[in-house]
């Protein structure tokens, strides 16, 4: 590691640690980025659109996934419960 950037962090107050790779150490954080893209291929396969729209399709699927009600939620949607909207 560069040791001008360790020096930078610290400054800040910022620990740096590094992991092996390919351990995925939040489960959380990697089991809802596979569902996202496991939504945006299903809304690619779906409607038929180029690869070029892979992004246009990725933000789609967020905001439906953002919009659709979940039981763990108590049927409510995650947009709901982050802007306290009913």
């Amino acid at each position: 590691m560069n040791n001008e950037f360790e020096n930078v962090l610290s400054a800040q107050g910022i620990v740096h640690q590094i992991t092996s790779p390919d351990t995925p150490q939040n489960r959380v954080a990697e089991r809802k980025n596979r569902h996202i893209l496991e939504v945006a291929h299903s809304l690619m396969y779906t409607i038929n659109v180029p690869k070029i729209l892979w992004s246009e399709v990725v933000m789609i699927a967020v905001h439906l996934i953002n919009r659709t009600p979940s039981k763990f939620l108590g049927w409510k949607t995650p947009y709901e419960m982050l802007s306290g909207a009913n």
